[in-house]
């Protein structure tokens, strides 16, 4: 094989050395590099402290940190676009290594909805607490299109590695079919949500002063609340026996149909009695409570122009806060 000594773009006539990174035609003198740069001024490195500041609420509106820093306000967006994107590159895997590394796991769950440039996205918000702790890895959140339903809590446990999806063993949630179904069909332990309960019967009465039933409505509410802290199972079922009394006689189909999923599912609401090696919370309020973090950080974004920018705040949103306290509700004195 004969090779070929390199010839000029220019002119194809031979080419020799002139310095150590450029070359020069023999025949009309020009020159060139042989590693051409980019031209204009280097891109900033994306800053992670950036970002950390803007979650920790220690920056204000982007029109102030442009004053601040003498540039404009589109400047500013790029350099959150940049930052945000290498913060979210840099801890992807920190999450993983903060679950316990051995052990039976609780699973905390709970699901929004938020909408996209008019399409509804449901963002589905996972927790992890070892059954012998009180701290709770948050798993970044996952965000499908649609409603909430099975199909989009199956996607969200698959972004969990296997080998920490086979130590769940009980999940706390609100009661929503989805979740309750996935729960079934991995034969986990369930603990619905007392605080939901007690919200939905609200809905429909209440022991104010306009109340038009407020005898009706206390004796209600105490029976409810007997049920789910009853301390024998007996106790538990003759309030249950009440309650089904009243339902057959209320006229509200909504509290009939609230009542009538206690009586059913009333073993369900005390999961943390009859189960008590698993030290599981009454309530999701752990997961609600992350929840007001991620409504609070789309109010002060104002607003997301596509879903790929919400998944990216959001995963940096729960790599950041890491874990949140998860405890149970039988707790020593």
């Amino acid at each position: 094989m004969i090779t070929q000594h390199a010839k000029s773009p220019c002119c194809g006539a031979p080419v020799r050395r002139f310095g150590k990174r450029r070359r020069q035609c023999k025949n009309c003198k020009s020159t060139w590099r042989i590693r051409l740069k980019k031209r204009g001024r280097k891109a900033k490195r994306p800053s992670l402290p950036f970002i950390t500041a803007h979650l920790e609420h220690r920056h204000g509106a982007m029109r102030q940190q442009a004053k601040a820093r003498g540039i404009g306000k589109s400047s500013i967006g790029r350099l959150t676009s940049r930052s945000l994107v290498a913060y979210v590159r840099h801890w992807k895997s920190a999450w993983i290594n903060l679950v316990a590394p051995e052990g039976h796991l609780v699973l905390v769950a709970d699901a929004i909805w938020y909408r996209v440039a008019g399409v509804k996205h449901t963002i589905y918000c996972m927790l992890l607490r070892p059954r012998d702790g009180d701290q709770a890895v948050i798993l970044p959140p996952i965000m499908t299109i649609g409603h909430e339903d099975i199909a989009g809590w199956l996607q969200a446990l698959c972004a969990v590695p296997e080998d920490i999806q086979s130590r769940i063993g009980a999940v706390v949630c609100d009661g929503g079919t989805g979740i309750v179904a996935l729960a079934r069909r991995h034969n986990w332990l369930l603990q619905r949500c007392q605080f939901h309960l007690l919200s939905a019967v609200q809905n429909y009465l209440t022991t104010g002063p306009r109340s038009k039933h407020p005898d009706l409505a206390r004796r209600v509410m105490h029976d409810v609340q007997a049920v789910l802290s009853a301390d024998s199972l007996d106790s538990a079922r003759e309030h249950r026996a009440r309650l089904s009394e009243l339902c057959r006689t209320t006229r509200s189909r909504g509290l009939r149909r609230v009542l009538s999923g206690l009586e059913l599912n009333m073993n369900d609401y005390r999961a943390c009695f009859l189960h008590p090696e698993w030290r599981l919370p009454a309530t999701s309020n752990t997961a609600e409570s992350f929840i007001q973090c991620v409504r609070d950080l789309m109010y002060r974004c104002r607003g997301f122009r596509t879903k790929e920018r919400l998944a990216l705040w959001l995963r940096a949103l729960a790599l950041h806060k890491k874990t949140i306290w998860c405890r149970p509700k039988n707790q020593p004195n």
